[in-house]
């Protein structure tokens, strides 16, 4: 029996020890962080789910950008640092992992070098990266709920990606609800198991690696990007026009549309939308070229990136500086 627990204690230290070596060689050798994340809060992607809000200057690890760890900024979001005063006017751009581009470093994205154009010829705006994967413009329109009471917006840019156009089909509900639900923008509250995850995930890369790998690995259905059913057009577009519909009713003059789709057919219809109710847009099909995007078709390089950031400026400029 003696012999028994003593072997039962030198696999416990033996575990432990191994375990601890693991940490090390993950978080030191290798560079992989912690998740960083802060806490998820009530309906800010959607009436019924929730979204997640991450710590200043909390890193993540890319795979696409070649393993690379980047740094979110002092707010825990995408770009550069915010400054906050009360003389400060905010730009929120919408859109999704695009306008989030977590595969390049902060000071590279398209929201960074739009800041940078944009203040050598007036610095009272600060430019607010809202941008997060797998939103639509739907989603979009709660996130812009949640954030606009922290960053009170001068101007709200929404760029329509191929990404978030097509997961507008997705929504599975007949009638969209822009109603903000019963404890909006308050912390979700999680189980015992997740805030032991929660916790686990915060402090130690192994355990952060694994859960990452473990949701990575789950089955996701493979979709053509580049073509579109009608069936799903038309859905998209309709739902397109509700949402940008009530941007518009929002923030009047203050709304911008960009469509960044490389998609002239859908384009097009979008410019009669937007057309009929004399609405601000532009359009530019060749922001997502091939020679922009990672491995062709991938998300946008830091040229990809650059050039975007130079379409934001423009547009910007043409709407609200001339």
């Amino acid at each position: 029996m003696v012999d028994k627990i003593k072997k039962f204690i030198l696999l416990v230290i033996a575990i432990f020890v191994s375990f601890v070596i693991t940490e090390v060689f993950i978080r030191v050798v290798i560079g992989y962080p912690v998740s960083g994340e802060l806490m998820k809060i009530i309906g800010i992607s959607g009436p019924k789910s929730y979204g997640k809000l991450y710590e200043p200057h909390s890193k993540y690890w890319n795979v696409e950008g070649g393993n690379n760890v980047f740094e979110r900024n002092n707010v825990g979001l995408p770009g550069l640092d915010i400054i906050t005063s009360d003389s400060t006017g905010y730009v929120l751009v919408l859109g999704s992992s695009v306008v989030e581009a977590q595969q390049v470093p902060r000071n590279q994205m398209a929201t960074s070098v739009f800041h940078d154009l944009l203040t050598k010829e007036n610095d009272k705006y600060q430019i607010v990266n809202l941008g997060t994967s797998g939103v639509n413009p739907y989603q979009q329109w709660f996130r812009t709920c949640y954030f606009e009471s922290l960053y009170e917006p001068s101007v709200v840019i929404m760029v329509l990606d191929e990404h978030s156009y097509e997961y507008l089909s997705r929504i599975k509900s007949q009638k969209l609800n822009f109603d903000l639900p019963n404890r909006f923008g308050e912390e979700h509250d999680i189980s015992l198991t997740k805030q032991i995850s929660h916790f686990l995930k915060n402090n130690l890369s192994t355990l952060n690696i694994l859960f990452q790998n473990i949701h990575n690995l789950q089955p996701t259905k493979k979709q053509d990007n580049k073509k579109y059913a009608k069936y799903d057009v038309d859905i998209s577009l309709e739902k397109l026009e509700i949402c940008i519909s009530e941007f518009q009713k929002k923030y009047k003059e203050k709304f911008i549309l960009i469509s960044i789709l490389n998609d002239k057919e859908i384009n097009n219809e979008i410019q009669k939308i937007c057309n009929n109710k004399k609405l601000n847009y532009f359009i530019d099909d060749s922001t997502q070229s091939s020679i922009n995007r990672f491995h062709g078709t991938g998300h946008l390089n830091v040229r990809g990136n650059r050039g975007l950031g130079v379409l934001l400026h423009e547009v910007f400029k043409k709407s609200f500086i001339e």
